[in-house]
C-alpha cells in the first residue's frame, strides 16, 4: 500500500480553535494511561469520550464488547497442528497431506478473507458511538439522510509487534511467514508420500517455521509509547464539536474499543448498525504521529470528485492504496473493506525532529485542526451534493 507524504500543515487556523484543541489534548493526555483492551485505562478513556460527545450535543450510546485479550491464541493451535502433521507424515503421509492442504487454505483465507477468530481469555471492552442527525430527522415525516459519514478512531493503545512477535501479527511479515510455513508443510507431506528418503530436507525448515510462530504467539506484544492515538481522538471530538447543523449528511463519531486484539468488535458493531454501503463513507483517523499527513483510500476504483480534491492543497495528492501481496491490515478498515464499504484513512508519519509520543504545543494542535478541517470539508462537499464516484 503506497503512502505519499503531504509536505506541510495548514497554519491558518483561528487562534481560538487552536487554543480549544490544545486544551482538549491536555485533557486527553491526562486520560492517556496504558490502554490495553478491556483495561481500566481503556474504560477511563471511553468515559471521557462519551462525556465529550454528549457535551457536543450528540446522541451517544455505549456498546459492550466481549473481546479476546490474548493476541496469539489461535496461532498457538495452528503451530501445534503444523508440527503434529509434520510428525504424522512419516506414518500417515496421505492424510497429513490432505489436512495440510486444508490448513494452508485456512491461512490463505486468514490473510485475504476472514481472519481466524481469536482464542483465549475474554475481557469486557466497549465502543462509544455518537450520532448527529440531520435537520428534520424527527417528527411525523422524518427526512432521510443522503449520506452517512462514520468517523472512526481507536480507544486502545497501539501494540508493538517487534522482533519475533511480528510473525504472529497482522503485518505483511507475519502473514507471509505463516503462508510460507504452511506451504512448506504441504511440500513436506507431499515429499513424505512420494520420496520418503528426502522428507527431512523440507520438514526441518517447516518445523523451524512452526516453532518460531509458536514462540511469537506465546509472547504478548508490548504497548507502544503514545503513537498518535491521542491526536486521533482529539480530531474525532473536534469534528463532532465543529459539525452542529447538517441538512443531508448524518454524522457518526465512533471511538472503537479493542482494535488491536480482536477484529470482531467492529464486525459486531456493523451487525448492530447496518449502514448501507452505497450511501456510507467511513473515515478512519489513526496514528497521527507526525507532521506529514497521509490520505489513503482503500478501494482503487474509488475517486474523489474534482471539488473534493480541491480540499487538499495543490502541492498535495490523494493516495489510492494498492493491495500488494499480502495486503497490510489496518485495524479500523480491514473488516470494512470486506463488507464493501468506502473507506478513507487519515494518518500522519513522524518527522525526524519530533520525539516519539505526544507532540509539544502548537504542532499537535495544528495537526489535529488540519485533520478536523479536512473531514469537515469532505462533509461540506457531500452536503452540497458532491459524491464519491465509484
Amino acid at each position: 500500500m503506497p503512502d505519499v507524504a503531504l509536505p506541510h500543515l495548514a497554519r491558518t487556523a483561528p487562534r481560538d480553535d487552536i487554543r480549544e484543541i490544545e486544551a482538549l489534548l491536555i485533557q486527553l493526555e491526562e486520560q492517556a494511561h496504558p490502554r490495553r483492551a478491556g483495561s481500566p485505562g481503556e474504560a477511563m478513556m471511553a468515559a471521557f469520550v462519551n462525556g465529550r460527545l454528549r457535551r457536543a450535543g450528540m446522541g451517544v450510546a455505549t456498546y459492550p464488547l466481549n473481546v479476546t485479550v490474548h493476541t496469539g491464541g489461535s496461532y498457538i493451535i495452528v503451530s501445534l497442528l503444523g508440527l503434529l502433521l509434520l510428525t504424522l507424515s512419516l506414518w500417515l503421509p496421505l492424510l497429513s497431506l490432505l489436512v495440510a492442504l486444508i490448513l494452508f487454505g485456512w491461512l490463505i483465507v486468514d490473510t485475504f478473507g476472514a481472519p481466524i477468530p481469536p482464542i483465549g481469555r475474554h475481557s469486557a471492552s466497549q465502543t462509544i458511538v455518537g450520532v448527529r442527525a440531520i435537520e428534520g430527522a424527527a417528527g411525523l415525516n422524518p427526512r432521510t439522510p443522503r449520506w452517512r459519514v462514520v468517523l472512526l478512531a481507536p480507544l486502545d493503545s497501539t501494540l508493538a509487534w517487534g522482533g519475533v512477535r511480528l510473525l504472529a501479527g497482522s503485518e505483511r511479515v507475519g502473514q507471509s511467514w505463516r503462508i510460507g510455513t504452511a506451504l512448506l508443510l504441504v511440500v513436506a507431506t507431499g515429499v513424505a508420500l512420494l520420496f520418503p528418503m528426502a522428507w527431512w530436507l523440507v520438514a526441518l525448515p517447516s518445523a523451524l517455521g512452526w516453532l518460531l510462530l509458536l514462540l511469537a504467539a506465546l509472547i504478548q506484544p508490548l504497548l507502544q509509547p503514545a503513537n498518535g492515538e491521542i491526536e486521533a481522538l482529539a480530531a474525532l471530538l473536534s469534528v463532532a464539536q465543529r459539525e452542529q447543523l447538517l441538512r443531508s449528511v448524518e454524522l457518526w463519531a465512533v471511538a472503537v474499543g479493542a482494535t488491536q486484539v480482536d477484529p470482531r468488535g467492529l464486525t459486531g458493531l456493523l451487525r448492530r448498525l447496518p449502514f448501507e454501503p452505497e450511501s456510507t463513507l467511513f473515515v478512519s483517523v489513526e496514528r497521527l504521529a507526525g507532521e506529514q499527513l497521509i490520505l489513503v483510500t482503500h478501494d482503487a476504483s474509488m475517486t474523489l470528485s474534482a471539488e473534493m480534491e480541491g480540499l487538499v492543497e495543490s502541492s498535495e495528492r490523494l493516495v489510492h492504496s494498492r493491495l500488494g501481496w499480502p495486503p497490510r491490515r489496518s485495524p479500523l478498515t480491514w473488516m470494512l473493506q470486506r463488507y464493501g464499504y468506502r473507506t478513507l484513512s487519515i494518518m500522519a508519519h513522524p518527522a525526524t525532529d519530533i520525539r516519539t509520543g505526544l507532540y509539544e504545543g502548537r504542532r499537535a494542535s495544528l495537526l489535529v485542526d488540519r485533520v478536523s478541517r479536512l473531514v469537515s470539508g469532505i462533509i461540506a462537499q457531500l452536503e452540497q451534493g458532491n459524491d464519491f464516484n465509484p
